[in-house]
């Protein structure tokens, strides 16, 4: 409750701090010497083009492009490398959403190494993480901070698990590391 308590404190004060001093958020937080990371809002942004099954090209309002990967998912490689259901997950996702408006959310984590913006996405009022992980067709992965919607996320994979659909069909070929064992995957 504290803990509660002294959060609420501090963002009251940087909002008021940082409307007193025009400055940003950002540097208030700095100035401030904590690791607090503000609340995204959900942003309108368009799709332009799929990569694979975890990974888009989007752009937002002022026409800045952008790589975006879908947080606590990974996908079958289908770009460099070619790994069983790598396919149908980038034509799964490119199907739902490319070329089209979604509505994406940044979390505790925002950039990635590979400087790749980490969004959850929504199209259509639905989370796109979620349908991925219901078809089977992604798994949960790289979960390096409690992210807002993991509940969820395991949630759908389970559904997934229970029916033994797309990767979730061949014994151990998800493998303990967050991806893949194509070695356990014969005859696809």
């Amino acid at each position: 409750m504290k803990a509660v308590k002294y959060s609420l404190f501090l963002i009251v004060f940087m909002f008021l701090y940082g409307c007193s001093n025009n400055t940003s958020l950002s540097s208030t937080i700095e100035s401030l010497g904590t690791s607090i990371t503000p609340i995204s809002l959900p942003e309108n942004v368009h799709v332009e083009r799929v990569i694979d099954g975890d990974t888009i090209e989007f752009r937002t309002g002022d026409g800045t492009l952008h790589v975006g990967r879908l947080l606590c998912i990974n996908a079958p490689e289908y770009t460099k490398t070619r790994q069983p259901y790598g396919k149908e997950a980038t034509l799964f996702l490119r199907n739902l959403i490319e070329d089209k408006d979604i509505e994406i959310e940044y979390d505790i984590d925002i950039i990635d190494k590979y400087d790749r913006k980490l969004i959850h996405v929504k199209f259509n009022g639905q989370s796109v993480q979620e349908l991925l992980l219901k078809e089977g067709l992604v798994r949960v992965a790289y979960l390096y901070n409690d992210y807002k919607y993991i509940d969820k996320y395991r949630e759908a994979e389970q559904v997934a698990t229970n029916k033994q659909i797309n990767i979730w069909s061949k014994e151990k070929y998800v493998d303990s590391n967050n991806g893949f064992d194509i070695e356990a995957y014969n005859g696809y």
